[in-house]
């Protein structure tokens, strides 16, 4: 897999694209086939067709339990959305220790209402929060660095196809998101072992239970 070009071209891209090109180059207009602007209007509302990490806005999506983890059932986008952030909560409950609460997971939303645009990706069900009463939009210091430490390394088993809000501005760490496009080509091979069906497999998870007990005596 060529990781240094993820985008798939297709013929059907490539004769718009052209179209395009062609029309706002003869008029200076923009070609009467244009989405809508994609963006935070002024009164802080997210307008446009997808959403900040270039997925489509979605009317609904269907709730899925979190395979073997209690109070984490989550909607979100059907497809490898649904299938990484799915594994990607039971990770983080597991290598953790994290008893979840009813509420502590959340991802689609309807309200385009939002407090900045990584926000429009919960209106795509492609991004979630975790605990997000415990950490809001505008805190990044929740954590522990034992605890910030497991999270980077399952972080780093998905390949760069999930983002972490405490990375992002305003800083959020309950928030999770898909950070790549729909048209990103090779996106299960990205993810490696970090679906295996048994978290006991994954590269970090040695590693995580000497964390994780670092984490449990720092919050004791």
């Amino acid at each position: 897999m060529n990781k240094t070009a993820p985008l798939t071209v297709t013929r059907r891209g490539l004769i718009y694209g052209g179209l395009a090109g062609g029309v706002a180059g003869l008029s200076g207009a923009a070609p009467a086939f244009a989405d809508p602007p994609t963006g935070l209007d002024d009164s802080g509302r997210w307008v446009g067709r997808t959403s900040a990490n270039g997925w489509p806005i979605l009317g609904s999506a269907a709730p899925v339990q979190v395979e073997g983890v209690e109070n984490a059932e989550v909607a979100l986008a059907e497809g490898l959305p649904q299938v990484v952030l799915t594994h990607f909560i039971r990770r983080y409950a597991y290598e953790l220790a994290v008893e979840f609460e009813p509420g502590d997971i959340l991802g689609h939303r309807v309200s385009p209402a939002i407090d900045a645009p990584f926000e429009s990706n919960y209106l795509s069900g492609t991004a979630v929060e975790i605990r997000p009463t415990l950490f809001p939009i505008g805190a990044g210091d929740g954590l522990f660095p034992a605890e910030i430490a497991i999270i980077e390394n399952i972080l780093d088993d998905f390949g760069g196809v999930i983002a972490w809000g405490q990375h992002l501005d305003p800083a959020k760490d309950s928030h999770f998101e898909i950070a790549v496009a729909p048209t990103s080509s090779g996106l299960a091979e990205d993810i490696g072992e970090a679906v295996a069906p048994d978290p006991k497999n994954s590269r970090s998870f040695g590693l995580s239970l000497t964390r994780r007990e670092e984490a449990i005596i720092a919050s004791s």
